[in-house]
């Protein structure tokens, strides 16, 4: 990448991922360097917003923006919804430093695992993570129909043109920014869980199952069992 992230930054955020990766945390963790715009005598602060569902506005009002009249499903990327936790500290930010000088980047984005922050924020740095299955799988369609609306180079482009893009903006985002604020962490538990949950229960009931992402021949129920916790078989 052209642009690194600074080391203090990167750093920090990756601590805040890592910490919710290991214990589930859903609610907004606050990082802010205010001090040091106020030195720099800034006259806008840059406030970046990094998630999932639980902070971009998810079941709110104005989460999927209108198209031709068509509801567009872009999974709260770049989406500022009102009363969502980043526009309503974006307010409260206005307060102190003035309405109209705080920018707020809106990043959080439904479905995201701190796994998946963490990824973009090292993508092409000497930090670089090596992704997961689901990562690798689920980081471009989350985001495609969002470049299917705004960016038809980089959709054209396919995966790795959406990974470079995403990762540049995250780490450019993040290098810049004043003030970030992390609130990820609860889908690294339910994926874990919902895949839990539909390997058993899609074992024993198919069509059910299959809700969970798994579907099973229930004509084959003695082999899967095999593979299964021994109580299962007693079934």
């Amino acid at each position: 990448m052209k642009r690194m992230l600074n080391k203090t930054w990167r750093s920090f955020v990756a601590l805040l991922l890592v910490f919710s990766m290991v214990l589930g945390v859903s609610g907004n963790l606050c990082v802010a360097a205010v001090e040091a715009a106020k030195a720099e005598d800034k006259q806008t602060i840059n406030y970046v917003s990094l998630g999932d569902s639980m902070t971009n506005g998810y079941g709110l009002e104005g989460y999927e923006p209108v198209v031709n009249g068509e509801h567009k499903n872009v999974n709260g990327y770049m989406q500022e919804v009102e009363n969502s936790y980043p526009v309503n500290f974006k307010s409260y930010l206005e307060t102190i430093y003035g309405e109209g000088n705080v920018d707020l980047t809106q990043l959080a984005t439904s479905a995201t695992r701190a796994d998946d922050t963490l990824y973009l924020l090292t993508y092409g740095t000497e930090d670089e993570i090596v992704p997961d299955d689901y990562t690798v799988g689920n980081v471009p369609s989350r985001f495609r129909e969002y470049y299917a609306l705004n960016n038809s180079a980089v959709y054209n482009g396919g995966r790795e043109a959406m990974i470079k893009d995403l990762a540049e903006t995250f780490q450019t985002s993040v290098a810049e920014a004043d003030v970030i604020s992390v609130g990820v962490g609860s889908n690294n538990f339910s994926t874990f869980l919902t895949r839990r949950i539909g390997y058993y229960v899609g074992a024993m009931a198919p069509s059910f199952g299959s809700m969970f992402g798994s579907m099973y021949d229930i004509t084959d129920l003695p082999g899967l069992l095999e593979g299964i916790d021994p109580e299962l078989k007693e079934i």
